[in-house]
C-alpha cells in the first residue's frame, strides 16, 4: 500500500467511525429534551448542498428545525404535515426549540459525516430516522 493509500483508508476509517457512533451519541443528546420537553413530539431538519445558488459557491449546510407539538393535527404546519418552524414559539416552546436547535450547532462537517449528504432527518421519542432528501432546489 502506497502513502496516498494509506492516506484514505485512514480518512475513510475516521469518517465510518464518526457514523457508526454518531447516530447514538446524538440520540443520547435528544433523549433528556423529550423527557425535559413532553409536549415535543418530533424534530426535523435537512441538510444538503444546493444544487444551485445563483452563481455562489454552493456549500453544504445544515437547514432549520421544525417542529411537530402535542395536540397538533397531521395536516397543521408550514408544509402540512404537522410540523412548523421555531420563529412562532413563545415560553417554554421557545426553550425547547432553543435546546433542540443547540444539539444540530455542531459543526456542518461531523453533521454532513453522521447523517449524509441530501438528508432528511427526523428524530422522535423512538429514535433517528434519516431519509433521502435529494428532491430540492
Amino acid at each position: 500500500m502506497n502513502k496516498f493509500e494509506r492516506i484514505n483508508e485512514a480518512k475513510k476509517a475516521y469518517q465510518e467511525a464518526v457514523r457508526s457512533v454518531g447516530k447514538d451519541d446524538f440520540w443520547d443528546l435528544f433523549k433528556p429534551l423529550f423527557e425535559k420537553y413532553p409536549f415535543v413530539v418530533a424534530v426535523k431538519w435537512k441538510q444538503f448542498t444546493p444544487y444551485f445558488n445563483d452563481g455562489d459557491v454552493c456549500r453544504f449546510s445544515v437547514r432549520e428545525m421544525f417542529f411537530k407539538l402535542q395536540d397538533t393535527a397531521e395536516d397543521a404546519g408550514d408544509y402540512e404535515d404537522g410540523f412548523d418552524y421555531s420563529y412562532g414559539l413563545k415560553g417554554e416552546q421557545k426553550q425547547a426549540a432553543d435546546a433542540f436547535e443547540d444539539v444540530i450547532g455542531v459543526d456542518e462537517e461531523t453533521m454532513e459525516m453522521v447523517f449524509g449528504e441530501h438528508s432528511e432527518v427526523t428524530v422522535d421519542k423512538d429514535g433517528i430516522t434519516v431519509e433521502d432528501y435529494s428532491d430540492h432546489h
